[in-house]
């Protein structure tokens, strides 16, 4: 037990920072937005609005450009994040962050009454195009930056929506391009829940990675004069009293407790249970009445004093001086008087720490517009108080206690994780407008085993895997973070937590295919109509599997059933919607995923089982070379045996075709969509693969064919678009109905790339339509 406690708490004390990688778009929908009846745009004052109406219309989504979200609303994309705005302020900050929860406490509202609907709730934010991660903030407007962690909190709250937040890099981009990454983002983004567009179009996430190291290059010295909120309790005092060991420093402590003299009879009684046992008799003795709660407040305020001493007490032990003044730091005369007091005794302040908040955990539906205030304004009014206060002073030293809920959002403190967001990038601007030369730190907490952590919440906790911060190791590690300046402003300290990205065993992404968006489909058309090519299914739920499940491999499909051809009757109108979907299960001790392609009308289309982390024994063909015997000329295969347009047109050269056996030269093709394409799943040489199957099917029954599944695919090296390709196909069985054969991709030198075993083609008759 005590080498599991250790464990844990050196878990606990982990320390990240936030980083924007590259991630390329699933080129599928989120889901919610074919249920937006209507969407409810909500208006921004740069206008974008304007051009982002035409597109959804486009796309046959019905909109509604609103000023405020209407009662009923439940698909909602909230611009007001991207609003030009001179400056940051308190106040700011406050509107676009509120108007935002508004929003949200609606949809929320409503989902909640009706469990059937499903919602759509989209923020988008300008910092940076990461969040504000890794961009120059300096003179950036931060207003929208919370919203993230408003659509973080949704996201764990709902369970029948669909949620993002977007960051769009604006600066010197147009209206309408700006409104074009938005809709695309919306269109073929998927469900990742917090996604960064910068200028130049590259596509971010935020990621967290360790980063243990920290130096002590920026310590405070002897004498130097902290300003401090959050009172001397809790976390605060032991990060105090650790911090008064190292320096002798002057600290001025600020909090809403009124320091005053305990009842004289209270002063030897100690615990809780004691002190409203004396309480209770006092009270009774005097012939007055008291409830419970006046008897908590009277025991907590006597407790609340004794700490506060008792940190005082402490801090002077340690060798530094501490002054303890009651003040709101939300109203800025109280705030500024105290502040001129500390100067006239100790002379300019040189740091300040924020470590002040308040909590009123409760759901979005269910949280007042007075409670998201008072915790939101704890936190980000009373840090703007406290800059000002000391702007004329010369701060070496800034540090903000948020939280990791600001990262990950946190079921239930939607307002508490917009605040200490705000408080994150506010930090991370300062850093930036002293030129480096001020430390400044917004440290995301994990939980403390203490402070506003109760006995119920660290049961919980624990419950979850998520390790409590001890409060003497975490008041070092703080320290340690308050002696490093670096340009890691926004650090995580605690248990790694995974942000949620629908972490349900069921998931279902939508897909619009349409000729702006996927023009190669024209060159896919069976009797004058687009078809969807089972081979871009095949690619397309292979890449879902790896963006939904990251740290899985794979390498095998089975099963894979073409049902019903996938027609595209409005391709070149409003598009065609498919549903693709991911239920998880087991075959023994075997994971699998079972993907099925609907229509919106829930027709099955395809189905298919990805198999992860797993590579079966099978037979592989051999490679082989022989005489070029096949003298088809590639006018003769595109013009009259095959369907194929240019863009599927892969067979460069047949080499030879004898008994059962065939083989061509594949061409150097790019892919069919340049920007996410996957090299395992290579849709374009794998049709191609199947076309010198056809042709083995022509020239020994004459019969024209469509491919309708496989039993296996295995995929054991990536399919390069820049290298020609060898397919060898083998029949297996054949008649004049159908065949069955398997095909395998080679390099030129005879390296197996991928195989597919039995895949089955049937006879189509050539008046009919493209159902197959």
């Amino acid at each position: 037990p005590q080498n599991s406690k250790a464990i844990s708490a050196e878990i606990a004390l982990k320390r990240y920072t936030n980083k924007a990688i590259e991630s390329k778009p699933a080129r599928v929908a989120m889901e919610g937005i074919i249920h937006a009846k209507p969407l409810y745009i909500v208006k921004d004052n740069r206008e974008i609005y304007q051009s982002l109406e035409k597109y959804f219309y486009d796309a046959g989504i019905n909109t509604s450009v609103v000023d405020n979200v209407p009662e009923d609303a439940c698909c909602v994309l909230y611009l007001r994040g991207l609003d030009a705005l001179s400056q940051d302020t308190h106040e700011s900050h406050r509107k676009v962050c509120e108007a935002a929860f508004v929003a949200a406490k609606i949809c929320a509202n409503n989902l909640f009454q009706n469990q059937e609907k499903h919602g759509f709730f989209v923020t988008v934010q300008d910092t940076g195009g990461d969040f504000g991660i890794e961009s120059n903030m300096e003179k950036g407007i931060l207003c929208g930056s919370a919203l993230s962690a408003l659509v973080k909190t949704a996201a764990q709250e709902w369970e029948n929506a669909s949620v993002k937040a977007i960051d769009i890099e604006c600066n010197g981009s147009s209206k309408e391009e700006i409104a074009k990454k938005i809709f695309d983002e919306i269109i073929f983004g998927g469900n990742e829940i917090e996604v960064g567009i910068q200028k130049d179009g590259k596509r971010v996430i935020i990621a967290t990675e360790l980063t243990e190291e920290v130096l002590a290059n920026h310590e405070m010295q002897d004498g130097d004069v902290i300003l401090v909120s959050g009172g001397a309790r809790g976390v605060t005092s032991s990060c105090l009293c650790e911090l008064s060991l190292g320096k002798k420093l002057k600290m001025a402590i600020l909090g809403r407790t009124e320091l005053v003299d305990e009842p004289v009879f209270a002063n030897s009684i100690e615990g809780e249970a004691a002190l409203k046992k004396i309480f209770l008799e006092k009270y009774t003795e005097q012939g007055k009445s008291i409830t419970p709660s006046q008897l908590s407040q009277e025991v907590n305020k006597v407790l609340a004093c004794r700490e506060i001493r008792k940190t005082l007490s402490q801090i002077h032990e340690n060798g530094s001086k501490a002054r303890y003044f009651s003040v709101d730091i939300n109203h800025f005369e109280e705030l500024q008087k105290a502040v001129e007091q500390i100067r006239e005794e100790w002379g300019q302040i040189h740091g300040i720490i924020h470590a002040a908040g308040v909590l009123a955990d409760k759901q979005i539906r269910e949280t007042t517009i007075e409670q998201f205030r008072a915790v939101f304004n704890t936190k980000v009014l009373g840090f703007y108080n406290m800059l000002e206060a000391t702007s004329r002073d010369n701060l070496s030293h800034i540090c903000c206690f948020s939280s990791v809920a600001a990262r990950y959002g946190n079921k239930g403190q939607a307002a508490y994780s917009m605040g200490n967001e705000v408080l994150n990038k506010v930090c991370k601007k300062k850093y930036f407008q002293s030129k480096g030369k001020c430390l400044v730190k917004s440290i995301n907490w994990g939980p403390w085993d203490g402070g506003m952590v109760t006995p119920f919440l660290k049961s919980h906790f624990e419950a979850n895997g998520i390790s409590l911060i001890p409060a003497k190791a975490g008041a070092k590690r703080f320290v340690e973070e308050f002696s490093n300046i670096d340009s890691s402003v926004e650090v995580l300290i605690g248990s790694p937590i995974a942000l949620v990205q629908n972490q349900a065993e069921n998931r279902k992404w939508l897909i619009r295919i349409h000729k702006d968006t996927h023009p190669y489909m024209e060159s896919h058309k069976i009797m004058g109509t687009p078809v969807v090519p089972a081979t871009f299914v095949n690619e397309t739920c292979l890449k879902l599997a790896k963006k939904a499940y990251p740290l899985d491999d794979f390498r095998y499909i089975k099963k894979f059933k073409i049902l019903k051809g996938m027609k595209l009757n409005d391709y070149s109108g409003k598009g065609d919607w498919f549903y693709i979907s991911c239920n998880e299960a087991k075959e023994g001790n075997q994971r699998k995923l079972i993907f099925e392609v609907t229509s919106l009308q829930d027709i099955k289309h395809y189905c298919m089982e990805i198999i992860p982390n797993t590579m079966p024994e099978f037979n592989p063909i051999a490679f082989e070379e022989k005489p070029q015997n096949w003298n088809l000329e590639l006018s003769d295969i595109y013009n009259d045996k095959l369907f194929h347009g240019k863009d599927f047109q892969g067979i460069k050269k047949l080499l030879w075709i004898e008994g059962n056996k065939c083989a061509a030269i594949l061409y150097k093709k790019e892919p069919l969509d340049t920007k996410n394409y996957d090299l395992f799943g290579n849709a374009t040489i794998f049709d191609a693969g199947m076309q010198v199957g056809l042709l083995w099917g022509i020239h020994n029954y004459q019969y024209k064919r469509l491919p309708v599944g496989y039993k296996e695919l295995y995929m054991l090296q990536e399919v390069h678009y820049d290298e020609d390709i060898l397919c060898i196909v083998e029949a297996i069985d054949a008649n004049e109905t159908y065949i069955k054969i398997n095909f395998a991709f080679f390099t030129m030198d005879g390296k197996l790339l991928a195989q597919f075993m039995e895949g089955c083609m049937f006879t189509y008759n050539t008046g009919g339509d493209a159902n197959v």
